[in-house]
């Protein structure tokens, strides 16, 4: 007999974000319960709208609290499935102008996942020294396009 696993929507998963998040800012402490569904968010081969929309929320929460919330994140992801949160938590990093913390972390989901093009493409961002201004403003045109993206695709499945 199979067993039916559980499906999650990209709403799902979104709404699943913002919760933890909020939860985050009020306890410090990351739901486990909820952690399933935001690293199948992240890591989803089928969009990566999810794992786009984390790496705009410091306009909403600012990159010292996502830099906090993405720590906590790591803490309790299993190595095997870290190479995302690792690869969004390094560009909070690169963003609060520490380069050295942001390369360790690349480096770290590389070796986990040495194809994940997120990962690749980020080494050769911090490599050529791309200006912090550069990568917030990307965010800030890439934000509203994702969200409108979870919007018209919340019915996708993971």
């Amino acid at each position: 007999m199979q067993t039916k696993t559980k499906t999650v929507t990209v709403k799902q998963a979104s709404q699943t974000v913002n919760l933890m998040a909020t939860n985050f800012m009020n306890s410090k402490e990351i739901d486990e319960d909820l952690l399933e569904i935001f690293t199948a968010g992240i890591t989803s081969e089928v969009t990566l709208h999810i794992r786009d929309y984390v790496l705009g929320m410091p306009l909403d929460f600012g990159v010292e609290f996502m830099i906090n919330f993405a720590e906590a994140i790591v803490e309790k992801t299993p190595e095997q499935e870290s190479y995302a949160i690792k690869t969004i938590l390094s560009a909070f990093y690169y963003e609060a102008l520490e380069s050295e913390k942001a390369k360790k972390l690349i480096s770290e989901a590389l070796s986990i996942k040495p194809n994940y093009s997120l990962a690749q493409l980020l080494a050769r961002v911090f490599g050529a020294g791309w200006s912090v201004e550069s990568f917030v403003e990307m965010r800030r045109e890439l934000h509203p396009k994702v969200i409108r993206s979870i919007r018209e695709d919340a019915e996708v499945e993971l």
